[in-house]
């Protein structure tokens, strides 16, 4: 274990080759197998969306616009945004 236990971060597929998962799969799948190990069948997941109204999509029109350099940095698949990282070389 210590072996594979060195800070890397593995795809979902890798840790099923390594058997550090059972299986693979979505929210879905999280959701059913968490029904059948409390054996209960009426459960439901509810998942919560923010969809835009009327007066956001107005407010987007008065918003200043994004300066040049950010929206060429953008359209190439950059984002200037400081945020943490993890960084793992072999």
């Amino acid at each position: 274990m210590r072996e594979l236990a060195d800070g890397r971060i593995y795809s979902g597929q890798t840790a099923q080759e390594l058997k550090l998962v059972d299986s693979l799969g979505d929210l879905d799948d999280a959701a059913a197998q968490a029904r059948r190990l409390a054996q209960i069948e009426g459960a439901t997941v509810v998942r919560y969306q923010q969809n835009p109204g009327v007066f956001d999509l107005l407010m987007a029109r008065v918003q200043p616009r994004k300066p040049e350099t950010l929206s060429v940095l953008e359209a190439a698949g950059l984002d200037p945004t400081p945020r943490l990282q993890y960084l793992y070389r072999p």
